[in-house]
């Protein structure tokens, strides 16, 4: 690879392979340029640390350099991963084994500029042909907004239409034009085939954002998809498991003797965290309560079955999860360098709010939004729904 540019592109195609990230560091090193340290001390950074004085430097030192460098482009070259859970679930409680599901978090940050057009993103301008106009609401007529846009090569388990590489999300964000019920709308695209894109975006000057915590109109992230296993809690265990067996694990859920254990002491003593093992089942070791593509149960209505396609959450943690969804590389911004982060310095001492409330949208009192696609006949038809 020849320029900065390459490198990055590569790098967003294949996240998970550092050695094109060494390779770029290599490569910025004979230039002279000091963003190569930033690439380097992400391989050792992303082990499981040792809580020595070498692990206490990185820390300290990418916490610098994180400030330091281009926001730009720290957020093309970073990514992001889920912590360990500190319980095995499956372990734990065997009959959830045969329930376990992958989910694809998104893990969104807010861009620090504007995104490709053809980047997987929340919100933001989307790759658009300049021969289309903006999508418009059939029931108000007002302008759609862009909500969520996905490569086909960064979700890999998601079902794309024959020749179609792209996956584009809108819905009305009239709320009241639709009851207070959710209205999307979802266009397959094949990216190679839009020679020209709109330079304009849509205009919703009609929903004028008051702060960064609300409405339907999200603000423009980058995402970061990782897979995770997940395993079902409440409704989605009784819709997978049915009420028999879903019953009984529950009762086995309630029976688990962890609440002492020395290493979740602090988790059980702060007033915010779990109170007993049930709720660190819900909280942790469960389900992500994060946006994330896939995972949750298909439901069948009409004789059409819809399969979960991605759910969006105001919150991506909270005061009981954020332990276990809550990065690990942002932990490491937030915590003391090479200390675990507890709930006194995340929520007394660190500005956590950009982490949390991401997206900018208040979606209903549950904050999740839940869009489901029917695969059954052309054209695929989506639908939404604002429940836990």
């Amino acid at each position: 690879m020849e320029n900065d540019e390459a490198f990055l592109r590569a790098i967003a195609d294949s996240p998970s392979d550092s050695r094109i990230r060494l390779e770029y560091a290599d490569w910025l090193d004979k230039r002279g340029d000091s963003r190569a340290e930033f690439l380097r001390i992400q391989s050792p950074l992303g082990k499981p640390p040792p809580r020595g004085a070498t692990y206490r430097e990185y820390c300290e030192r990418e916490q610098y350099l994180v400030k330091q460098l281009a926001p730009s482009w720290v957020q093309r070259v970073r990514r992001f991963t889920t912590p360990a859970p500190c319980r095995d679930l499956p372990v734990l409680v065997p009959e959830l084994n045969p329930f376990a599901r992958i989910t694809t978090r998104l893990h969104p940050h807010r861009a620090e500029t504007p995104l490709p057009v053809s980047a997987s993103k929340l919100g933001g301008r989307f790759l658009w042909p300049t021969n289309e106009p903006w999508p418009s609401c059939t029931t108000c007529d007002g302008v759609l907004a862009p909500v969520l846009q996905l490569r086909a090569k960064d979700v890999a388990d998601v079902a794309f239409p024959a020749e179609t590489d792209l996956l584009q999300l809108f819905w009305c964000p009239n709320e009241a034009a639709h009851n207070y019920l959710l209205a999307p709308r979802i266009w397959w695209r094949n990216s190679a085939a839009i020679t020209f894109s709109r330079t304009d975006d849509p205009d919703l000057s009609a929903f004028p954002r008051k702060s960064d915590w609300e409405g339907l109109v999200p603000l423009e992230c980058c995402v970061y998809p990782e897979p995770v296993i997940e395993y079902p809690v409440g409704d989605d265990l009784y819709a997978l498991a049915g009420t028999e067996q879903a019953t009984r694990i529950g009762k086995l859920l309630d029976k688990l003797q962890i609440s002492s254990a020395e290493d979740l002491v602090e988790r059980f003593a702060s007033a915010h965290g779990p109170k007993n093992a049930r709720e660190l089942v819900y909280s942790e070791l469960g389900q992500c309560p994060g946006s994330k593509v896939g995972g949750k149960p298909s439901f069948v209505e009409d004789g059409r079955r819809f399969d979960h396609l991605v759910t969006l959450s105001t919150w991506e943690f909270d005061s009981a999860s954020f332990r276990r969804w809550l990065a690990v590389e942002d932990q490491r911004l937030l915590a003391l360098p090479a200390e675990p982060l507890t709930w006194v310095r995340l929520f007394r001492e660190s500005g956590f709010g950009s982490f949390q409330e991401v997206i900018g949208m208040q979606l209903g009192r549950t904050q999740r939004a839940h869009v489901y696609v029917c695969r059954d006949r052309d054209p695929w038809e989506v639908i939404g729904f604002i429940n836990d």
